[in-house]
């Protein structure tokens, strides 16, 4: 696969993310998060802040917030990196993660060596999954 392949634009990877906190009132707010890093870095996070994250073309923030909104998802920092080597495979497992859970499907069994899927095996996978209706 080649690295632009590979690319995944900022802003889907923090949109990923909180589409993964899903509770009886949908995603966690902007508002929760920001005031959450606001406690974690000891300075303003806005709402605004978080929502220009999750908007198509959006500018990288200073690294101590990425970081900060990463670990608020217990994602690795790397997740939030502008290296594809750092956070593709992990972006691929919680694509795979997300529609387990919307199709409701509680446990996936694999086989033993399946402890190393490739990128490829994931996308594959998933792309069943989603299309289990």
């Amino acid at each position: 696969m080649s690295l632009n392949n590979r690319i995944v634009p900022l802003e889907e990877r923090v949109n990923k993310l909180f589409a993964t906190i899903i509770d009886e009132n949908g995603e966690v707010s902007s508002s929760t998060v920001a005031d959450r890093l606001s406690q974690v870095l000891g300075r303003l996070v806005t709402a605004a802040d978080i929502e220009a994250l999750r908007r198509q073309g959006a500018r990288r923030p200073a690294d101590d917030l990425l970081l900060a909104l990463a670990q608020y998802f217990d994602m690795p920092g790397s997740f939030l990196s502008d290296d594809p080597d750092e956070y593709y495979t992990t972006y691929l497992h919680l694509k795979l993660l997300i529609a387990q859970r919307d199709r409701q499907i509680p446990h996936l069994a694999l086989r033993p060596a399946a402890d190393q899927l490739s990128d490829a095996a994931v996308q594959e996978l998933t792309a069943y999954i989603e299309s289990l209706g």
